[in-house]
């Protein structure tokens, strides 16, 4: 059984749990290491560097114009995949920074959690799940 001693305080308050230098996962609690993406066997995107959890084997890309900082927490091959869904539905329905700003507030809303804990980055299975399904309405819908 794998250890989930953040699953509770992740699902309270994303952002609290949210270390942009993980040296520990977020998830299992195992050591997280820092490296090229190559160096631990993964196809390189983004900045080209990650955080990967030595335990569990989850991994989170950092930022292009910030390489030392992670996008989120550490995600599963599949949490990584819903992270990218949510984003392709997500960036399609709005124009400006005010309107994303104001789409996160909504969808945060939807969700039932804090505004500054509505980033795909800091969210978990469950959540995204959640997330796709009321993109995927708002988008049938026009928002």
């Amino acid at each position: 059984m794998e250890k989930n001693i953040a699953a509770e305080k992740l699902k309270k308050r994303r952002n609290e749990t949210f270390d942009p230098r993980p040296t520990r996962c977020a998830v299992c609690g195992g050591t997280v290491l820092y490296g090229k993406m190559t160096d631990f066997g993964i196809t390189p995107f983004q900045s080209g560097y990650c955080y990967i959890c030595s335990d569990c084997g989850r991994y989170v890309a950092t930022h292009q114009n910030k390489p030392k900082e992670a996008h989120g927490i550490p995600g599963t091959s599949e949490e990584r995949k819903l992270r990218k869904k949510c984003h392709d539905l997500f960036d399609k329905m709005y124009s400006s920074f005010s309107e994303r700003d104001h789409m996160y507030y909504k969808l945060s809303k939807e969700l039932n959690i804090d505004k500054e804990d509505c980033h795909f980055g800091y969210m978990q299975k469950e959540d995204l799940l959640a997330a796709i399904k009321v993109l995927e309405r708002w988008e049938n819908n026009g928002k």
